[in-house]
């Protein structure tokens, strides 16, 4: 009996948790950047970011070869979700033997009329330790939800 109240209160807390979670994902498509962001986001204790999947390609010519395509799998370093804004903000240096570089995307979205889509710019430094240059290249960003 003890097994089946238990099993039953697992069920209805995984259910409850089920139901304070929903997706996100964001998309840049223009010459400087093709960028996207997908992942789970909690409704509760923050708007904690529970997992995501983020890939960038980088299409500038100034920004240098070994950060075309950064590591992104820890690159949240930041975000904020408070309606009406969605922000993130991803970071990413190169490694090994490749010179130093590194890839510092700010997002900043608000909702639209449409409470499930967000829309905004977007800023992207690039350092280049090479040259000891900052790009700076600017766009715009949007985002859905669930």
């Amino acid at each position: 009996m003890r097994q089946l109240v238990f099993a039953t209160g697992l069920l209805i807390a995984a259910a409850s948790g089920a139901s304070a979670t929903g997706g996100f994902d964001c998309m840049i498509d223009d010459a400087n950047l093709s960028f996207s962001v997908s992942g789970t986001i909690s409704r509760g204790m923050g708007g904690a970011i529970l997992g995501y999947h983020a890939e960038a390609d980088l299409l500038a010519e100034v920004v240098p070869e070994a950060l075309r395509k950064p590591d992104l799998s820890a690159g949240l370093v930041h975000h904020w979700l408070d309606h009406p804004e969605l922000r993130l903000h991803f970071y990413a240096e190169t490694a090994g033997d490749d010179p130093y570089a590194s890839f510092d995307l700010i997002l900043k979205t608000e909702a639209t009329e449409d409470e499930l889509t967000y829309a905004g710019d977007y800023v992207l430094s690039v350092f280049d330790g090479e040259t000891g240059e900052v790009f700076t290249l600017s766009g715009k960003v949007t985002c859905g939800g669930e």
